[in-house]
């Protein structure tokens, strides 16, 4: 719980619009403002009767998305990175589960729409961050989420991220480091299904997070 509270205090010490504030939506699915002047909400937001989250983390946005237009959901996890840990989502409607491809940072193969991108725990990204890839184009990708600047978006997509194709290997650049894309499509030449690009768990340590 300290971990979030910071968090929500480092995203407001930079200009953002009050909590709640709608940002935009991609596809239908709302994104609102998660900043926080003096506290972290800890209400729970839903989509029907389906918890999504807390209110309007990153975790809540990809969640709601993946309800709303792909039917599929993935369990409760604590942090925004511990995403890439993952390897099955499941279906809203029948419980089912289906395999989630973990694609690293820098892999051969190029992201994919309706993938989420996964940001690796910094000291700027206490949790980890996660965005809805939802345009890929040849130099850049767009997203839709929450959490990020808090800022009202362009269009149906809240920016644009740099993408980059150096020696047959496909790149996504920001300024925090992104650990890679979870991808309902199987690219088995590029899929880390050994996790050998995951984080560490934390083992005996007191953390907010399952993974380091």
């Amino acid at each position: 719980m300290i971990l979030l509270i910071l968090r929500a205090w480092l995203v407001c010490s930079n200009k953002c619009l009050p909590f709640g504030t709608f940002l935009g939506k991609n596809l239908e699915v709302q994104a609102f403002s998660n900043c926080h002047n003096n506290s972290l909400s800890i209400d729970l937001n839903y989509h029907t009767d389906i918890v999504t989250g807390l209110k309007y983390q990153s975790i809540e946005y990809a969640r709601r998305w993946l309800i709303q237009v792909k039917n599929l959901a993935f369990k409760s996890i604590p942090c925004a990175s511990d995403i890439y840990h993952l390897n099955n989502f499941y279906y809203i409607s029948s419980g089912e589960s289906i395999p989630i491809y973990r694609i690293p940072n820098g892999s051969f193969c190029k992201p994919n729409e309706g993938s989420l991108l996964v940001y690796k725990r910094t000291k700027k990204l206490q949790i980890g961050h996660v965005a809805v890839i939802t345009y890929v184009g040849n130099d850049h990708i767009s997203v839709s989420e929450q959490d990020w600047d808090n800022q009202m978006w362009n269009g149906d997509y809240s920016r644009n991220i740099t993408l980059k194709f150096v020696n047959l290997k496909y790149y996504v650049e920001d300024n925090e480091k992104i650990l890679g894309w979870m991808s309902i499509k199987n690219k088995s030449m590029c899929v880390d299904s050994e996790c050998k690009t995951c984080s560490k768990k934390y083992e005996g340590k007191l953390s907010a997070c399952l993974y380091e």
